[in-house]
């Protein structure tokens, strides 16, 4: 009874300090701190039964109990008036003896939830390969991303700056990184090998610098790294491959990691009409080094995602969208929420992953 005891000291002392305190002025309103009804002073209370438990250091200590009788004395005899004390008044019933106290309950052992697969956590059950082939998407999808923007500001940089493209002979055209710019080359074959054009540096939305070869004797040759990305685009049109739609492709060649590297180049179907882009109906050719086509890969058929009207002020809703069955999400997907202007929802794998132009997750 220890305890009960402590909490009887611990209360009559809080109730003679309350009454030798002067009032409170004023009820304190509601959200102010420490006013919750039924946990006002608990932290104190604690500390007073802390305090009952464990007397400070240099405090007396509490003092022993009385020594046994010693043999031959006798006891003292009892005290009446405390017995009429003790004693309960005639027609009063005696008090109830105290209520043991319960024992507490062996709480039972926790066991964590087992959360669906759409509640865990983005890449919780990917294993490391996965998650780099998941980088490795992302990255070629920003790629391809970066080449078609700064082919579509090189190339309305061109058209108004070059009166006649066609009887300048130009082919087609490349884009590779040039610092924090894109460096696009339009290029004209020649007997030689190709040579360029025009040439234009893209940062961001806009041209910043351009260089104008009219006459076809003053024309530079492309370095040796732009003419591999020239005959690798040049040997993928002798492909069987079809876009969606009656106009050409929109390709975009990828300089390769090394000098020697295999270089990827896709055919992307255009996207009409306009506000319809092709889930598929686009392709990647892998040419190796000395300009052969190694493989080829298609990318779906020919579904069109026509996304919705996005009102001022609100965010672009996601696009749903179907992916391989047993792969993650393409640099396709990848290219596609840049190119729509809207994330994608795909379902793939068993699986649904939101797609931005900067990331692939589980969808939540």
């Amino acid at each position: 009874m220890r305890l009960t005891i402590l909490l009887l000291a611990a209360a009559a002392a809080a109730s003679a300090s309350a009454q030798d305190a002067p009032p409170d002025p004023a009820p304190a309103t509601a959200g102010q701190s420490g006013t919750t009804s039924g946990l006002t002073d608990l932290n104190q209370t604690v500390n007073d039964l802390r305090d009952a438990q464990d007397p400070p250091a240099g405090d007396e200590a509490a003092p022993a109990p009385p020594a046994a009788p010693a043999a031959g004395d006798q006891p003292p005899a009892p005290d009446p008036s405390a017995a009429d004390e003790a004693a309960p008044v005639a027609g009063e019933s005696a008090p109830a003896p105290e209520p043991a106290e319960p024992a507490a309950a062996t709480p039972p052992e926790a066991h964590p939830p087992i959360l669906p697969t759409y509640l865990r956590h983005p890449g919780a059950e990917l294993d490391p390969e996965q998650n780099q082939q998941i980088a490795r998407t992302v990255a070629r999808g920003q790629a391809m991303i970066a080449i078609a923007r700064a082919g579509l500001v090189g190339s309305q940089d061109m058209l108004a700056h070059l009166p006649d493209p066609d009887g300048a002979g130009i082919a087609g055209w490349i884009a590779e990184p040039q610092g924090n710019a894109m460096l696009v080359t339009f290029y004209a074959a020649a007997e030689a090998g190709p040579k360029a054009v025009y040439r234009v540096s893209v940062l961001g939305a806009r041209a910043v610098s351009r260089e104008t070869f009219l006459d076809p004797a003053e024309r530079p040759a492309l370095t040796a790294l732009q003419a591999r990305m020239a005959a690798a685009r040049a040997a993928t049109d002798g492909l069987s491959n079809h876009p969606c739609t009656g106009q050409d492709f929109n390709v975009l060649v990828i300089p390769p990691e090394a000098p020697d590297a295999p270089i990827d180049v896709y055919q992307m179907s255009p996207a009409v009409p306009r506000g319809h882009f092709p889930l598929g109906g686009h392709f990647r050719s892998r040419v190796d080094r000395d300009g052969h086509i190694a493989e080829v890969q298609s990318y779906g058929a020919c579904v069109a995602l026509v996304p919705p009207a996005t009102p001022a002020g609100t965010a672009p809703s996601p696009l749903p969208a179907s992916g391989p069955d047993d792969q993650l999400p393409n640099e396709i997907h990848v290219f596609l929420a840049a190119w729509t202007g809207h994330p994608l929802l795909v379902t793939s794998g068993g699986r649904t992953w939101r797609v931005t132009p900067d990331s692939i997750a589980e969808a939540q």
